[in-house]
């Protein structure tokens, strides 16, 4: 019996593939340019004999700040640099030193003749450093969550945050998401719809999570809406500390915690027939 055997011809490159090898061309060469060094150490890592990978025990553990600013405090080889040191070992943040550029700064190709502070004779140290820029075009965070103040200037502020906090409390009173893109259009944002049930009117008790069936203290639930209005002022500096938040929520709580449930619902109820 004859065989006849079949040999698989080589596909030939595609447009988008060969013009990716042209874009990472273009980059190694870029790279080897502006950065040189990088490329040797790159070259001399290749060629080595003996290749051995970090294992996942062998890596490195992420940093917090907090950490780094402990370990700077007990003087473990941390420095921290002075705005005139980088702009001296960029040549004043010379456009001809920068590598990169994105939404929240550039990055300049910098060299550190005194990396550790120690022995000034040290060898010099090429690293790369980001110029942030005063005002970012990126904004960054969830839609719907984002203070005032953040999408107009792109600054965040100390009670940034608590404006976000305030969006959650409502999460949670209603039982909705931020945007709600399959709802009526008065029901898409949830802080638009909020606002047609004000905390101390007669139908406030329309937004709250209808999963609740009506079993739940008013009067407290109201609290915390009247707390998420502090969290949501348009004026930063006239929204609550997340200590007075953190408190204010501790006390509601641990009020709903104690006492007879019942009684407090029937009461809650009342008052609201009331008003």
């Amino acid at each position: 019996m004859n065989c006849l055997f079949m040999f698989k011809s080589k596909k030939p490159k595609s447009r988008r593939d060969l013009k990716k090898e042209n874009k990472d061309k273009r980059g190694r060469e870029l790279l080897q340019k502006s950065a040189p060094e990088l490329s040797t150490t790159r070259k001399n890592q290749t060629s080595s004999t003996s290749l051995s990978l970090p294992t996942p025990r062998s890596l490195p553990s992420p940093t917090s700040i907090r950490e780094l600013y402990t370990e700077r405090q007990q003087n473990r080889n941390l420095r921290a640099f002075s705005y005139k040191e980088l702009s001296e070992a960029t040549c004043g943040f010379d456009r001809k030193f920068q590598i990169g550029e994105g939404g929240f700064g550039n990055v300049y190709k910098a060299t550190i003749n005194n990396p550790t502070g120690g022995d000034s004779h040290s060898v010099p140290h090429t690293v790369a450093v980001k110029r942030l820029k005063k005002q970012s075009q990126q904004r960054v965070g969830t839609d719907g969550y984002a203070a005032p103040e953040y999408i107009e200037t792109g600054h965040l502020r100390k009670h940034s945050d608590v404006y976000s906090f305030g969006v959650v409390l409502y999460e949670i009173i209603t039982g909705r998401r931020t945007i709600e893109r399959m709802k009526p259009s008065a029901e898409k944002i949830l802080l638009d719809w909020v606002k047609l049930y004000p905390v101390n009117s007669k139908s406030f008790r329309m937004i709250v999570d209808s999963k609740l069936q009506s079993k739940y203290p008013v009067a407290l639930v109201s609290r915390v809406a009247k707390l998420a209005d502090l969290c949501l002022k348009k004026n930063d500096t006239e929204r609550p500390t997340m200590a007075f938040v953190v408190e204010s929520l501790s006390k509601i709580i641990e009020e709903s915690n104690t006492g007879d449930m019942r009684s407090s619902i029937r009461e809650s109820t009342r008052g609201v027939m009331r008003a």
